[in-house]
């Protein structure tokens, strides 16, 4: 093999090869791939580099281009309120999925943020919760209003759900409606529903 052919070169000369020609052939290829290697991981290196800046790039202009629309994300503070509530869920096979819900506050006694974390980590259920906590946070940073999204989302049904032997949820529909409705109570959604209604 010629030191100076590529990759890809070297492949298809090897597929023409016998097994015998092959063995020879791959002891060649190590000794010349090194050097390749290192030419590889440098051009490598140096694509990833831009990409990761093109990213940012893209990153700064959706982040102004929302900003111009209006919408900016309210962070909460360092130091906030919170409340946290353990739910017990039982499986249909009669295993317990415990979760604890976390909600932070801004200091005015807006919703901000919510974390559900799961007994049972590393589950498909532990990553799905996350994923829908973190999108919840966003949406409150963002600027839309707790009722919309916890009226969205109470009443969904799907495993593992029915009693809790909570006394205040004892029959949930779904784990996301008892954070839910945990969340609606929590935050006075009803009372502020009520009002509106009224006037």
């Amino acid at each position: 093999m010629k030191p100076t052919s590529t990759i890809a070169d070297r492949i298809m000369d090897a597929c023409k090869l016998t097994p015998r020609q092959r063995d020879r052939a791959r002891k060649d290829v190590h000794l010349i791939i090194g050097e390749d290697r290192k030419e590889l991981a440098h051009e490598t290196t140096a694509a990833w580099e831009k990409r990761v800046e093109d990213a940012r790039h893209a990153s700064d202009l959706r982040v102004a281009a929302a900003e111009a629309r209006g919408a900016v994300r309210e962070r909460l503070p360092d130091e906030r309120t919170s409340r946290t509530r353990t739910f017990r869920i039982s499986w249909p096979n009669g295993d317990v999925l415990q979760i604890y819900a976390i909600a932070g506050f801004y200091a005015d006694g807006r919703l901000g943020e919510l974390f559900l974390r799961v007994g049972k980590e590393g589950s498909i259920t532990a990553g799905a919760l996350d994923a829908f906590a973190a999108a919840v946070s966003l949406a409150l940073q963002y600027g839309v209003p707790a009722d919309v999204i916890l009226s969205k989302f109470k009443g969904w049904r799907f495993e593992p759900n029915g009693f809790t032997g909570d006394p205040i949820y004892k029959n949930v529909l779904s784990v996301i409606d008892a954070v839910c409705r945990w969340l609606w109570d929590t935050c006075g959604c009803g009372a502020t529903q009520q009002k509106a209604s009224a006037a």
